[in-house]
C-alpha cells in the first residue's frame, strides 16, 4: 500500500473494532491484510479507543 486513500482512513476505524461488535475478522482473510498492510505504514498512529488492537509484527 503505497499510501492510503480516504476510503481506507474512514474505515479503518471501524474495521478495527469489528470484533467488539461480534463480527470475527479470521473469516475475511483479505481484510486482515489490508488492515495490517495500513498499520505498517510509516506514519500510522492508532486511534484512542483502538488499542487493545494487535499490531502487526516486524517482518525481516
Amino acid at each position: 500500500m503505497p499510501h492510503p486513500t480516504i476510503a481506507d482512513v474512514a474505515c479503518l476505524p471501524y474495521i478495527a473494532l469489528a470484533e467488539e461488535g461480534g463480527i470475527d475478522l479470521a473469516t475475511y482473510p483479505f481484510v486482515a491484510r489490508w488492515m495490517e498492510r495500513f498499520m505498517r505504514l510509516e506514519k500510522f498512529k492508532p486511534l484512542p479507543g483502538m488499542m487493545p488492537l494487535e499490531m502487526p509484527k516486524e517482518t525481516p
